[in-house]
């Protein structure tokens, strides 16, 4: 009971510290800088703080980022679906009618975007591709390196016999017209064609609510009379800066920091 009690504690002092430190008005993306490509890959990175909207121009953190998995990560140097190191596509919310070239494309070709982007957060941000071979599932997990508030989980390319099973409670931020959402903490293409340039993918962003220093979840790929495998790419972000997660130690600083704060408030 005074560990429980400690950490009560720990916990309200943090909350107390950081009420007079953190910041709100900026977005901060995963900034993925290295992928070990092959089954059981990984990718790692920082934390950044986007200060231009829809650029992904900004300030890397100190905060490492990683995601491991128990798929097959696609290297970059991939010819179809690689994974990508600091792209400015799809990621961007691109305006309905705006046409772009898909980078990677052996022959670069304009493609027209019917209509914005299904992704809630306007910053660019790499992402890592999944793959999940038919009639199997992959495991991914997203360590944060931080209490991160309120992230949003951004993901593209999930085929129709595809289904993504989260730990968590979310709501549907934003995403393509075929996302289905029906089933507690799961969403998966329900069959029909979205707009371009997904079709008959779908694509969007998931808002977890609360403190989390890890996401978690499962690509289940049921196969398809082809039994064709599934590259799924994910990229988080959020709208409040990463913080320390406190050590049982930091206690007496924190208590010591939050004094000074109401002092100075007090002045």
């Amino acid at each position: 009971m005074k560990k429980i009690s400690s950490l009560i504690q720990c916990s309200f002092l943090s909350a107390l510290f950081l009420l007079g430190t953190g910041r709100s008005d900026a977005v901060w993306i995963t900034n993925f800088s290295s992928v070990t490509s092959g089954p059981g890959g990984s990718a790692s990175g920082v934390w950044r703080n986007v200060t231009v909207s829809n650029t992904g121009a900004g300030v890397d953190s100190s905060f490492v980022v990683s995601l491991s998995t128990t798929g097959e990560v696609k290297s970059t140097t991939h010819l179809t679906q690689p994974s990508r190191i600091d792209e400015s596509f799809p990621w961007r919310n691109l305006a309905a009618g705006e046409s772009v070239i898909l980078p990677g494309d052996t022959t670069p070709t304009l493609l027209p975007i019917a209509v914005p982007l299904p992704f809630s957060v306007g910053a660019n941000g790499d992402f890592i591709n999944v793959q999940t071979e038919g009639g199997a599932s992959s495991v991914v997990t997203l360590s944060l390196g931080a209490q991160i508030t309120n992230p949003v989980l951004s993901f593209s390319d999930i085929d129709v016999n595809t289904t993504l099973m989260f730990t968590h409670a979310f709501s549907v931020a934003s995403g393509t017209s075929n996302l289905e959402s029906g089933v507690a903490m799961q969403v998966s293409n329900d069959g029909t064609t979205a707009s371009p340039p997904f079709d008959e993918e779908a694509a969007g962003s998931l808002q977890f609510t609360g403190t989390f220093t890890q996401l978690q979840f499962t690509i289940i790929n049921a196969g398809s009379s082809q039994g064709g495998d599934d590259r799924t790419g994910f990229v988080v972000s959020s709208l409040s800066e990463p913080v320390i997660i406190p050590e049982p130690g930091s206690c007496m600083f924190l208590t010591f920091a939050a004094g000074v704060l109401v002092l100075r408030r007090r002045k």
